[in-house]
Parts: structure tokens; C-alpha cells; sequence
């Protein structure tokens, strides 16, 4: 199980560094990733549903609910990334300025 949830942590940490990356250029790319999200969340979700023993449906619910966390955790650094990026996008500094020579 634990092999697992390291590989969840990976797959979810290059999907969401390379969707944010690509955000700016391609607005759809994060719907993708949100959509890749969900669709793990409900295989785990239809695992736990099984009829398991008690200690699989209690491992099953742990990922379940970590999945649920790094959905949150996308939306929120999706709004956040998005927010900066308005945000210093409105206040940059001109090009003129940073003329060091």
C-alpha cells in the first residue's frame, strides 16, 4: 500500500507542475488534470465500494481520502496560481527599467 500512495504522490506532482506550467499557454489543460484527478478518485472510490475485508477497506479509504485532499489542494493552487499571475501580470514592472547596462 505504501508503494502506492508514493506512486500517487508522483503522478499527482507531475501532473499539477506540468498543468501550471501549461496553464498560461493552453486553458484547458487544467480541466484535464482535474479530470485525470477525478477519474483516480472514483477507481479508488469504486474499490472501496467492494465487498473487502475490514483492514483493505480501511487502506482503501486512507488513499480515498488522500485523493480527496490533492483535489482540494489542485483547486486551490490552480486559483492561487492564477491570482498571481493576474496579479503581477498587472503589475509588472516595464522593460525600460530593468535596463542594467
Amino acid at each position: 500500500m505504501q508503494v502506492c500512495l508514493l506512486g500517487i504522490q508522483l503522478l499527482w506532482t507531475r501532473d499539477v507542475t506540468e498543468a501550471l506550467k501549461k496553464s498560461e499557454t493552453d486553458r484547458k489543460v487544467v480541466s484535464k488534470t482535474k479530470q485525470q484527478i477525478l477519474n483516480l478518485l472514483n477507481c479508488i472510490l469504486g474499490r472501496v465500494t467492494v465487498n473487502a475485508s475490514t483492514v483493505a477497506r480501511v487502506k482503501y479509504e486512507s488513499v480515498a481520502t488522500l485523493q480527496i485532499y490533492y483535489k482540494d489542494t489542485f483547486d486551490d493552487l490552480v486559483s492561487c496560481y492564477h491570482y498571481a499571475y493576474v496579479f503581477f501580470s498587472d503589475y509588472s514592472i516595464p522593460e525600460q527599467t530593468l535596463d542594467c547596462s
